[in-house]
């Protein structure tokens, strides 16, 4: 972009924080495409810049044979159970899950359940596979946050775990498509966007890469089924990115990570 050479006409997937970057910076097309309409407003910019092309919620794995479904986590405070002291396995780097736990529960509240999470000793990971790997081979217990994708994937290859979702359901940052700028088809771009963000485009999409549709009018299908019920928390991204310093500072300081 700074060179001033174009040769995309579409950028996708964008993470939502990448495309209000550009964005602000005037670095891509304005295309509202007509098939926005039928993506909710917290998935798409006003101007018609960015459009979530799909979502991925987190879920709680735990290894079954290590957790007896009397002892399921449903809520957020039933990690504080002693039972769970040193078992627990969490992101290093999920400032964001950490923001919209905040959200939800409230700022004072919140910080109160963090900070008792914190007094659980939850051991650290950088990585969802690693992550994942580890609550495979029974080294911890619960495995959280982790995109629904790894979690079903895990169960598909014999892993003895299960998962569970707490509502509202946090999710990762969407995934978006966008118009570049100066195109050099921006035409058939538009045909593009049309087509990814359509009906046919989102149930191709969610049949064959098994993510969940950003349009209001495709149900969850296959294996993404098990989440249709699941109500979803809904977050303004714009604000999230914002503050997202002061959420990775207050994360790391909460957990003593370095």
């Amino acid at each position: 972009l700074r060179a001033k050479t174009y040769k995309a006409d579409v950028y996708s997937p964008l993470h939502v924080d990448q495309a209000i970057y550009l964005t602000e910076r005037g670095l891509l097309s304005r295309y509202a495409s007509p098939e926005r309409a039928s993506i909710p407003e917290h998935l798409k910019d006003r101007d018609g810049y960015w459009t979530t092309l799909y979502r991925a919620g987190h879920v709680y794995p735990y290894n079954t044979r290590l957790v007896g479904p009397r002892d399921v986590p449903r809520s957020y405070q039933d990690f504080l159970e002693p039972k769970w002291k040193g078992r627990i396995l969490m992101d290093a780097g999920e400032e964001l899950w950490y923001a919209l736990v905040l959200e939800i529960l409230g700022k004072e509240k919140g910080m109160l359940f963090m900070q008792a999470l914190a007094r659980q000793n939850p051991q650290f990971q950088e990585s969802k596979t690693l992550m994942m790997q580890l609550l495979c081979a029974g080294e911890v217990a619960l495995a959280f946050p982790v995109n629904f994708n790894q979690a079903n994937e895990a169960i598909k290859k014999g892993c003895p775990t299960a998962w569970v979702a707490i509502e509202p359901q946090t999710q990762q940052p969407p995934f978006t498509i966008v118009m570049a700028p100066n195109a050099p088809h921006p035409s058939a771009a538009k045909v593009f966007i049309d087509f990814m963000l359509s009906k046919d485009g989102q149930k191709f999409m969610q049949e064959n890469i098994f993510r969940q549709s950003s349009r209001i009018d495709v149900e969850p299908s296959g294996d993404l089924a098990k989440l249709k019920d699941i109500r979803v928390w809904k977050s303004d991204w714009n604000t999230f990115f914002r503050n997202r310093d002061q959420y990775r500072e207050g994360y790391k300081q909460t957990f003593s990570l370095p």
